[in-house]
């Protein structure tokens, strides 16, 4: 068996990709980005088929504020490179990310290949119905996804034989969309415990309780909730946002004042593993996500975690055993979930060590690129049955 995984990004590609390829069942990872940075960041000589001029154009527009106006343009002439090159493959499972695989499907099938859709996400239609709803919430008049990438998604979802999702959070939304439970596979992201060592030590500090959120600053992640929390909470604690404020969030955090609030920044992913130990407790209160990466890194770094049950990494959480779940957009329920947290040393001590023992039973990498090899070999033997 040989696979492609072609992403217009880099995502979790790169990391299944390198997995796959220590299997021996990688034939390729198509990409924007250009080989050498994929080889250079991987540390390992992977076949990569770069289709770099689009990451130039993506990040060019980006940078004048256009980026997700040209995002319909990136998908298209990706997923028509993607087709040309298919036409060349001798892969038997074709694994693409989303909205930029549509124009390889047909092709991919006329030479035997199994396609899988590799969505991050909830379904394109949940996720866009969630987002506006919260926008018309807050009165702002913006558009959240564009109509040809929802339709290009849906047309994907029904051409591919198989869809990969991160979580039941996730499953469950393709399957109240009317797509079949047998057609998902559900998978859950690997966690890279040797970066972050030992469990660190926080029993003798006595500064503030510091709270940390990591992700774009924005609507998604249900930062407007977690701002009107740190309103209602008491003690000696802090908040800190680590990431790129979104477009839409820049006009509520310039009108948020608030001593014990710290907006970061971006931060390098060097300096985020010191950012994950400095801190006591971790938050993502997001309104939609279709499983949350930040979440089991903050396991791996011992921190309690409370997210909302729209994050799809409550599937591997057992609610105040190695964290707190609570109802999403519930500002009573964050709040208590975090001032319990606050109040008890004790209480985040031992969710923490839990925490930490749930991240370390996960697996890494390799194992997620496993489990994914088994569902493809899955995948061809029902096929040929």
């Amino acid at each position: 068996m040989k696979v492609r995984i072609s992403a217009h990004g880099r995502f979790h590609a790169f990391s299944l990709a390198e997995g796959l390829n220590k299997l021996v069942v990688l034939e390729a990872l198509q990409t924007t980005y250009p080989a050498a940075y994929v080889k250079r960041q991987l540390r390992s000589n992977i076949p990569v088929r770069s289709v770099w001029p689009l990451e130039l154009l993506k990040r060019s527009v980006a940078f004048v504020g256009g980026g997700q106006a040209l995002d319909p343009t990136i998908s298209r002439l990706f997923a028509r490179a993607l087709a040309r090159d298919v036409h060349h493959s001798n892969a038997d499972i074709l694994v693409g990310w989303s909205s930029s695989t549509l124009e390889a499907i047909e092709i991919a099938h006329s030479k035997g290949m199994r396609v899988i859709i590799e969505r991050g996400s909830t379904h394109i239609s949940h996720q866009t119905a969630v987002i506006e709803n919260e926008y018309r919430t807050l009165g702002i008049d913006r558009k959240v996804t564009s109509e040809e990438i929802i339709e290009r998604e849906i047309a994907e979802y029904e051409a591919a034989d198989a869809i990969c999702v991160l979580s039941n959070v996730a499953a469950k939304s393709f399957i109240e969309q009317g797509i079949s439970r047998e057609k998902l596979i559900v998978n859950h992201l690997g966690v890279d415990v040797r970066r972050f060592g030992e469990m660190p030590r926080r029993a003798d500090r006595t500064r503030k309780v510091r709270i940390l959120f990591t992700g774009i600053v924005g609507v998604r992640k249900g930062v407007n909730c977690l701002l009107q929390v740190m309103k209602k909470l008491s003690g000696n604690v802090e908040l800190q946002l680590a990431g790129n404020l979104s477009q839409e969030f820049k006009e509520i955090s310039s009108s948020f004042n608030s001593e014990n609030v710290t907006f970061l920044g971006p931060v390098p992913r060097t300096k985020m593993t010191q950012l994950y130990r400095d801190a006591d407790i971790f938050v993502l209160p997001s309104i939609e996500e279709g499983f949350g990466m930040a979440v089991t890194e903050a396991m791996a770094a011992g921190l309690p975690v409370v997210v909302s049950d729209a994050v799809g990494a409550a599937d591997i959480l057992t609610s105040m055993k190695d964290g707190i779940i609570f109802p999403v957009n519930n500002v009573e329920a964050l709040t208590d979930s975090l001032q319990s947290l606050i109040d008890q040393p004790a209480l985040r001590l031992s969710m923490g060590h839990a925490a930490f023992t749930t991240a370390t039973s996960l697996g890494d990498w390799d194992d997620f690129a496993l489990r994914m090899r088994n569902a493809y070999q899955g995948l061809l033997a029902s096929n040929a049955g």
